[in-house]
């Protein structure tokens, strides 16, 4: 500053009155009267992208899932990038387009979006701008939503008190906030196949839902992980699960659902299945619809009234099988031919038979299995009691004489 008054008309002049002679001539700079010219060469060089500067400043790589504390307006974190980030408008408005609607992806995301578009660009236009009308129409179904948040309990009609209404405006708006980011794929990534081809987004909300799911219209094939919690019965749970058609996990806690949302039978990729304490019963409708999801890895029915013994025979990658408490009384023999099982509950049930097959199994699936608290007969008892003896196999059952019997095998083995 002190050089611009005295004699330097801008910042550029005053550099080059700064710098000593042999320093300003290797710039190629002979005079220091040359501001302009130095100000026009500054302007020429291209700005570096942000990646390959923050190596430089040792900046920390931001998280997919990172959230700014700044609540700035439908989801931004930062400002507009700038430089060689950003997209080219003179380049490729479509790119333009796409960054606008999906700020937050960054240059190779933004790729993989575009190669998913149509090839000319009057078609990859109308996705886009269908997609845009898509995410401002859902802006206004959850605005929609969350202020039409029921005054009165659900139950017994009586009226809420302001605190509670205002609680449930607020599970709604969060709701909404999340949802609305899960569009525009700023929600964390489900990196699960570490293959951008297969893996999508992930929307996870803590808050629990009453009452009534929002009507949307929106696509959400890009959500490949869905986790919310409910209370009570709510009712529009299947037209909301069907926006949702290339879910990977789908987990639902404490909704009264009565029985498996149609939906869930078309989500061909989906391995795990968490549905426990949601009130089921199935009919042979939708155990049959059940036995045709052929991916599952994973399934969690735990506390519902399943009255039907589900079928799992075409579902070869299963692992992991939870049905405690779900007033079964036949014991799912199509489980045993499976290679990949792991762990089976099946506690608190009803069952009194145990298939002789069963006792032929391999041990994986035995050693693997809870059968506690069920009221086997007498018969099946005996049968495991001879198990045990030959394995050391219980199946998580209390025998009455499990001592005795383990006496009788450290006998057996010391003679």
């Amino acid at each position: 500053m002190h050089l611009i008054k005295n004699g330097a008309d801008d910042l550029y002049s005053a550099v080059l009155h700064a710098l000593p002679d042999a320093e300003r001539e290797a710039l190629g700079f002979p005079h220091p009267g040359q501001g302009s010219a130095l100000k026009d060469r500054v302007r020429a060089q291209p700005l570096f992208p942000r990646t390959q500067v923050s190596q430089h400043l040792e900046q920390p790589v931001v998280a997919l899932d990172f959230k700014s504390p700044m609540e700035l307006t439908y989801g931004r974190v930062s400002y507009p990038l700038l430089g060689a980030d950003a997209p080219d408008k003179s380049v490729s408005s479509i790119e333009a387009l796409v960054h606008e609607l999906y700020p937050s992806l960054n240059t190779l995301e933004r790729a993989r979006v575009m190669s998913s578009l149509p090839s000319t660009e009057v078609e990859a236009r109308e996705v886009i701008a269908h997609r845009t009308r898509e995410w401002h129409a859902l802006r206004d179904d959850m605005e929609l939503w969350t202020l039409n948040a029921p005054a009165t309990n659900q139950r017994t009609g009586e009226m809420l008190s302001p605190n509670s209404i205002i609680a449930r405006v607020q599970d709604r708006r969060a709701f909404s906030h999340e949802l609305e980011r899960a569009y525009r794929r700023q929600t964390a990534f489900d990196n699960h196949y570490a293959d951008p081809a297969r893996d999508g987004f992930e929307l996870t909300l803590t808050r629990i839902l009453i009452e009534d799911m929002p009507t949307i219209n929106a696509d959400f094939s890009h959500v490949t992980y869905l986790s919310l919690n409910g209370q009570g019965a709510i009712t529009g749970i299947n037209e909301f699960l069907q926006h949702f058609p290339g879910l990977r996990v789908l987990e639902l806690r404490n909704f009264e659902l009565d029985r498996l949302p149609d939906a869930v039978f078309t989500m061909q990729n989906l391995t795990e299945l968490r549905l426990e304490n949601s009130a089921i019963t199935l009919t042979p409708e939708s155990a049959s619809g059940l036995a045709g999801l052929e991916r599952l890895e994973y399934i969690d029915l735990d506390n519902n009234p399943l009255n039907i013994t589900p079928d799992f025979s075409n579902m070869p990658n299963l692992n992991t099988v939870h049905l405690h408490n779900t007033e079964l009384s036949v014991f799912p023999s199509t489980l045993l031919g499976l290679s990949e099982l792991e762990i089976i509950d099946l506690s608190e049930n009803l069952i009194t038979h145990l298939p002789s097959e069963l006792f032929e199994a391999p041990a994986y699936i035995t050693s693997g299995l809870d059968l506690e608290d069920n009221p086997l007969s007498e018969d099946s008892l005996e049968r495991v009691r001879e198990y045990f003896a030959q394995t050391d196999i219980d199946m998580n059952i209390q025998l009455e004489d499990e001592d005795a019997i383990e006496q009788v095998v450290v006998s057996e083995s010391e003679e």
